[in-house]
């Protein structure tokens, strides 16, 4: 009996031991590698009766942009379509679409509604 409550006694240390070499004290401080990289933005959009809420848009040239189109009260199907950007995205009636673009390049580009591309038009521009 006495074997048996020793090796019982000697398995819980080693078990408590593992468990508290996790908690270590080491001191060295983690750092995140530093890669230059742009932050990112939303640029939101709204689409309601047949136009954009903005017709002008700005960003940073090397951002991560991630474009939200909301289609606000309309009971028919928007897009946004920025052809330069290979962005092209479908937006139901009440419903919301988000497309992101990584490290865009400075430059002027036009946006529209592929199915209503007369009346809702806009430009983007990168510096």
């Amino acid at each position: 009996m006495a074997m048996k409550r020793f090796l019982t006694t000697a398995a819980v240390v080693a078990l408590a031991g593992v468990a508290f070499a996790g908690c270590g004290g080491n001191d060295k401080k983690e750092s995140s590698p530093t890669t230059g990289a742009k932050s990112g933005t939303t640029l939101n959009l709204v689409a309601t009766n047949f136009k954009f809420d903005k017709t002008t848009l700005t960003a940073t040239a090397g951002d991560t942009v991630t474009f939200v189109v909301k289609n606000d009260a309309d009971s028919t199907e928007h897009n946004l379509t920025i052809e330069d950007l290979k962005v092209n995205k479908d937006v139901e009636a009440g419903k919301s679409a988000q497309q992101t673009v990584s490290d865009l390049k400075a430059g002027t580009y036009q946006y529209h509604c592929e199915y209503h591309p007369s009346q809702m038009t806009g430009t983007l521009t990168v510096s």
